[in-house]
């Protein structure tokens, strides 16, 4: 009699899902700090705040998405979540690098350094707080 041979999926290399799980947080982190900076302006437009507010309510959109992107890239790959969260915040700052370049005519805003910390800081606060949140088997 013959046995029935089960098909096997073919894993993937741990690298490679690490590096789709990177990018797959990028994508959503990206995604959210669109949105946010998008109901950011939304507010600022409605209300009578100040032209210097503008950069305070774009850090804050940049690092809620940095560390909603940390969060996802700790559940999505396979190291430990303070190092997942430090890796997912490279491709993220570049991302918003190439934006802020494209947006403001080549130049940068005073507060990158502030902005590059935070998003490195705040990946690495979502990485910790994503592996504490992982469900024991």
């Amino acid at each position: 009699m013959r046995k029935k041979i089960a098909k096997r999926k073919k894993e993937l290399p741990v690298s490679t899902k690490n590096i789709i799980g990177i990018l797959i947080s990028n994508g959503i982190g990206f995604t959210s700090i669109i949105i946010l900076t998008f109901i950011s302006s939304l507010i600022l437009t409605k209300s009578s705040a100040l032209t210097n507010s503008v950069s305070i309510y774009f850090i804050g959109s940049v690092t809620i998405g940095s560390l909603i992107t940390g969060f996802i890239a700790s559940k999505k790959c396979t190291f430990k979540g303070f190092i997942s969260g430090i890796i997912a915040s490279l491709p993220l700052m570049f991302c918003v690098t190439v934006v802020m370049l494209v947006f403001s005519h080549g130049r940068l805003i005073p507060e990158t350094a502030i902005l590059y910390v935070g998003i490195i800081v705040f990946s690495a606060i979502g990485g910790i707080i994503s592996a504490n949140t992982k469900r024991r088997k």
